[in-house]
């Protein structure tokens, strides 16, 4: 049971945590029961945010697992006879290596340690924080200082149609190549590049918050316009591991997700200037922008695409 304060907003945070859990004391991940983001049963977390999820809460999940790790190599040592350097854990078992029959497996050690500490089952707990040499961290007023050691990158393209007669522009395709570290999970960042992509969308063309003396004049669904599936455009990744996995080592994994966003809005920008010649500094980048900036440059209707 992984008992963790990590709150899954979509992401597929709980999903990576039984993964952790799984390959660190070899166990299908279906025999996995997730209990999350109640504090009154689990452990507080800070929040999901600066998309950090897999890397903070993820190496905790490891430190948390690896403990319990660490407590069944102890007792199958004492048990076996043997140094734990000797031990090899697979099939919810630990035995000695290069020889199979000699195992005990993880429902005996559980029963041993109850019966051998006092009742106490075997209970491993973790904690992880970016910057630990940081007494806090930098303040979200300033925004400055490093939040993270181990930051992501990305680069993106975007290939864009825009109409000279109406100022529409359309998203015909967006490529990513991403840096997220070690994936722990591939189809999970693809995901999140492709949730990545769409949200920008809405930022590019459609969201936009509208104010007059303090007051919202857009407060509901019908003025606030947000893209759904007819808006979105072909998303394609091109892989960029750049750490590998080792056992028993931080899972150097990156984040994934609203970095994404940034690059691919400047990405549309560029594509918009060099198929027209118009260079918009703010989002959305609506038609009549589009037709504003056309007017002021002559331009004749015509469609143009760029990439």
């Amino acid at each position: 049971t992984l008992l963790t304060g990590a709150l899954d907003i979509g992401q597929g945070a709980e999903t990576i945590h039984s993964q952790i859990v799984a390959e660190e004391l070899k166990i299908p991940m279906e025999e996995i029961q997730v209990i999350a983001a109640d504090t009154e049963t689990t452990p507080v977390d800070i929040g999901s945010w600066i998309s950090g999820n897999a890397y903070v809460c993820g190496n905790a999940t490891r430190v948390a697992a690896g403990n319990v790790r660490k407590q069944l190599l102890e007792l199958a040592s004492q048990q076996l006879e043997a140094s734990i350097d000797d031990l090899v854990l697979k099939d919810k078992k630990v035995y000695v290596a290069g020889s199979p029959s000699k195992a005990l497996t993880y429902r005996d050690l559980v029963a041993l340690s109850i019966q051998t500490r006092r009742g106490d089952p075997i209970i491993g707990e973790g904690h992880w924080r970016t910057m630990r040499d940081e007494p806090t961290h930098p303040s979200l007023a300033t925004t400055k200082g490093r939040w993270t050691e181990n930051y992501a990158f990305d680069a993106q393209t975007a290939e864009v149609e825009v109409d000279t007669e109406t100022g529409k522009v359309r998203l015909l395709r967006a490529v990513t190549a991403h840096d997220c570290g070690f994936p722990i999970n591939p189809l999970l960042v693809e995901g999140q590049i492709d949730g990545q992509v769409s949200m920008a969308l809405g930022h590019a063309f459609m969201e936009e918050i509208m104010m007059e003396e303090g007051r919202t004049l857009n407060p509901n669904w019908l003025d606030y316009r947000m893209p759904c599936i007819r808006n979105i455009a072909p998303s394609e990744h091109i892989d960029v591991i750049t750490e590998q996995y080792r056992v028993g080592q931080p899972y150097r994994t990156k984040e994934v997700g609203e970095g994404y966003v940034s690059a691919i809005l400047a990405a549309i920008a560029n594509a918009i200037y060099d198929a027209v010649g118009i260079r918009l500094l703010s989002t959305p980048f609506t038609p009549e922008k589009i037709l504003q900036g056309l007017n002021k440059i002559g331009a004749v209707a015509d469609t143009k695409y760029c990439f």
